[in-house]
């Protein structure tokens, strides 16, 4: 099952880079329209799991080792930095698509901005969530180390 695991966190991972490859294609793609290709809402999805990722770091001893706790708490906090990235990203896009900017460079700069900050917070969430399923893929292996030493 540990290997099982193990496949599943990596086929995740690989796949979920390829979608934000091409997230960010489609996104270049549609640069002079201003429109949306990742969801605003996605910052929620990425806030959701970095909460999640704070509370796993607060698990006590020994379900969890004070190694896996810190790079846990890293993790998290880069899934938040990434979020707010991507919730800036939709601010920058939603003031591009204003009446009074559309048609003038100030509108080509802030939506250039938005594809940097969506990049940006898509990948810093993209290797801290791939960081994350590794994490998950070996917790249980080392919490059974952990208990079985306490056992004996």
């Amino acid at each position: 099952m540990s290997r099982f695991r193990s496949i599943s966190a990596e086929v995740c991972n690989i796949l979920l880079g390829l979608f934000l490859i091409g997230a960010i294609i489609l996104q270049g793609r549609h640069y002079t329209q201003a429109t949306e290709v990742v969801p605003a809402s996605s910052f929620a999805v990425m806030l959701s799991i970095a909460s999640f990722a704070i509370s796993w770091a607060r698990v006590n001893p020994p379900n969890s080792t004070e190694s896996e706790q810190r790079r846990v708490k890293r993790i998290g906090l880069d899934m938040l930095i990434g979020s707010i990235l991507t919730l800036t990203s939709a601010g920058l896009l939603l003031m591009s698509a204003d009446s009074a900017l559309k048609s003038t460079p100030m509108a080509s700069a802030l939506i250039a901005l938005h594809i940097v900050f969506l990049a940006a917070g898509l990948l810093m969430g993209w290797l801290a969530l791939g960081r994350m399923l590794r994490e998950a893929a070996r917790a249980e292996t080392l919490g059974c180390k952990i208990l079985k030493e306490t056992a004996s």
